[in-house]
């Protein structure tokens, strides 16, 4: 299982430079979820989704959005 956070309107790949790529190789990989959130928190990326990549290919991936506080709050 992999770990990035990517660019949500364009599918990028945060690097660990804090830019964006379209190569997954170039990506910043986390450990764990919590990892991705500190780090989404720290930038404020605002657009961005965790994306969980498992062994089985394209099918099974998953992608969390991160969501401001503030939107949130308004719900």
């Amino acid at each position: 299982m992999t770990r990035y956070i990517i660019h949500a309107p364009t599918g990028r790949y945060l690097k660990a430079n804090g830019c964006w790529t379209r190569e997954a190789k170039e990506a910043l990989y986390f450990d764990d979820i919590f990892s991705a959130v500190r780090v989404c928190v720290q930038q404020q990326l605002g657009e961005a989704e965790l994306l969980i990549q498992f062994e089985d290919g394209e099918n099974f991936d998953i992608h969390l959005p991160f969501k401001a506080q503030h939107e949130a709050a308004v719900r």
